[in-house]
């Protein structure tokens, strides 16, 4: 899978998603280290990506792509665990 992380994303998760095999490119990689979500999300959509970002109120975007009429928003949460926990 292909990602867009927002500037809000760990570096941690984007090294995760690529050890298990995902492109997973920073927004400021791309010179979008300040643009809004609506313009991530374009952006992410143009490029056949995943928008990810760690904040909860991206369920707002659900109506900014009006070339398709929709956009999925997935949270997720991933935990890390120790051995023996």
């Amino acid at each position: 899978m292909r990602f867009l992380l927002d500037q809000d994303v760990y570096e941690v998760t984007r090294r995760f998603l690529c050890q298990l095999g995902h492109e997973a490119t920073r927004a400021a990689d791309l010179g979008l280290s300040r643009a809004e979500d609506a313009d991530l999300v374009a952006r992410a959509t143009q490029e056949g990506r995943l928008f990810a970002a760690w904040r909860p109120h991206l369920a707002n975007c659900r109506s900014m792509n009006s070339s398709t009429g929709f956009v999925t928003v997935t949270s997720m949460r991933l935990a890390w665990h120790r051995p023996g926990e």
